[in-house]
């Protein structure tokens, strides 16, 4: 399991980007319904978290193999 490396917040939001743009990834989806679209970063302080844009989900993790892909 890839460990992910110390990242600014700034620097896990440009990662997660790069993440839900990629074509051959699995995308970051809604626990409540994996129809919803695509989480979307969000800066909480000095976190980062997850969001639905269509219901009320947050995610307040980010998975270590997203933060340590080279995409």
């Amino acid at each position: 399991m890839p460990v992910a490396p110390k990242l600014t917040v700034d620097q896990k939001i440009k990662k997660i980007q790069k993440w839900q743009s990629c074509t051959w990834v699995h995308h970051l989806t809604c626990g409540k319904d994996s129809n919803h679209g695509d989480l979307t970063p969000k800066k909480e302080g000095d976190k980062v978290v997850l969001c639905c844009p269509d219901c009320d989900y947050v995610q307040n993790s980010v998975p270590d193999v997203v933060l340590a892909s080279t995409l």
